[in-house]
């Protein structure tokens, strides 16, 4: 949990020289794994070949989860995964067989949280087409929040309040995307994308806590940011994307990069604005069980966005420690170190598992822009670990425990974060 009410909030800030000694090993770790990973690496294991299943076949994953901000949560997905055969029509050996975790992923998802929260989506995954030079994905989802944090805009914020409900806002947000992705040359692609989003954000001033008493004025009434009154944002992408891992569910090996710009035109999104995004991450090998991770990210957003489409930090995909949607702002640069260890393998009949310990540390900042001074100082820094659970070397369930300055943060998922 977070700062209990009553106590004072905690800024999240980390001393200078703890801070100097962090970027030194950050830029170590991504020097080093960004020319470790460069080359060209083999696919999946022989173990794992061998282990893989071929052709269609469903996965039912029922689960409960939760985490610190969204309270206990039950659900279930179902998926449709078509991964091939081994050997071709004429007998040859398939070899894209070990390159691709399936040729087609068909996912359905139902999510319900004790604290108001629902995350429903059905997605598409081909990652392969056209002689493997288009991947095609697409998804479409609800997600509503009762009890959003709204913390206020900027990389210093104060933390929690004391009166329950003052830094939270209701909020509903379907959306639909597809992605497509074209081969040029090598492992580069063109990246094209569209997506369609509706934000519709509610006070919680009249609401009622836990013991019965109405909230009042909360923190998003009385700062009213851009964006606030919800709407419509949709845009269309085009970018850059550089991948050499060598199985992209679980990578042990190779480097992957995207650069890329939404766009948000006028008549097709209610509000003109732009954002740049740029990725790059890395992975590397020291051991057959164990494998350097690391992922540094940044974006900026230009002209007037509404704030929901700001850069986070905060929960279990951005700085996990930290309180979900904790720091927003137009731009961010985070960055995320792991190192993954494959602890145990096993079979039940023909369903193959294996779990990972991963202790990880994040490190981020956000702020007007990627120039401004305050990007560059006070960065929040979180640290702890995580055990995955992974199912047919492509579903996971993913258990987080993060630590920062100002408390604990806890997460079940079914996705991991890079």
């Amino acid at each position: 949990m977070h700062s209990p009410p009553g106590l004072p909030s905690v800024k999240c800030r980390v001393r200078p020289a703890c801070l100097r000694i962090a970027r030194v090993l950050i830029l170590g770790w991504f020097a080093g794994i960004a020319c470790l990973a460069w080359a060209r690496q083999p696919s999946l294991s022989p173990e794992d070949l061998a282990r893989k299943k071929e052709g269609w076949y469903p996965l039912g994953l029922p689960f409960a989860n939760g985490n610190t901000d969204f309270g206990f949560g039950a659900g279930g997905g179902l998926y449709l995964f078509y991964t091939g055969h081994r050997t071709n029509a004429d007998g040859s050996p398939n070899t894209e067989f070990a390159r691709w975790p399936h040729e087609v992923r068909l996912g359905f998802q139902l999510y319900f949280t004790t604290l108001g929260q629902q995350k429903h989506f059905l997605n598409l995954d081909i990652p392969r087409l056209g002689n493997d030079r288009f991947s095609l994905s697409a998804e479409a989802a609800w997600w509503t929040t009762l009890a959003e944090n709204y913390f206020g805009i900027g990389g210093n914020t104060p933390g929690l309040a004391a009166a329950p409900g003052y830094q939270q806002v209701t909020s509903e947000t379907p959306y639909l995307t597809a992605r497509l992705t074209s081969g040029l040359f090598g492992d580069l692609a063109l990246l094209t994308a569209v997506k369609i989003r509706y934000a519709r954000l509610v006070s919680r001033s009249n609401a009622r806590r836990d013991d019965g008493v109405v909230i009042g004025t909360t923190l998003f009434d009385e700062e009213h940011p851009v964006g606030w009154e919800g709407g419509w944002a949709n845009s269309a992408t085009l970018g850059l994307v550089f991948d050499r891992r060598d199985f992209t569910p679980w990578p042990r090996k190779g480097v992957f990069a995207q650069l890329s710009y939404d766009g948000y035109p006028g008549g097709f999104s209610e509000r003109v604005f732009g954002r740049w995004n740029g990725e790059f991450s890395g992975f590397v090998p020291l051991a057959k069980t164990l494998v350097a991770c690391a992922r540094v990210s940044a974006s900026e957003i230009l002209g007037e966005a509404p704030f929901w489409e700001y850069a986070r930090l905060g929960g279990n995909d951005r700085l996990r420690g930290l309180a979900d949607r904790r720091f927003l702002d137009r731009s961010m640069v985070l960055a995320n170190l792991e190192a993954r260890w494959r602890a145990l393998d096993w079979r039940i009949r023909k369903e193959q598992f294996h779990l990972a310990l991963v202790p990880f540390l994040d490190l981020g900042q956000v702020a007007p822009s990627i120039l401004s001074p305050l990007m560059w100082r006070g960065w929040h820094l979180s640290t702890g670990f995580e055990a995955i659970l992974t199912w047919n070397l492509s579903t996971h369930l993913n258990v987080t425990a993060g630590f920062s300055v100002e408390g604990f943060a806890f997460a079940v998922d079914t996705r991991v974060m890079f």
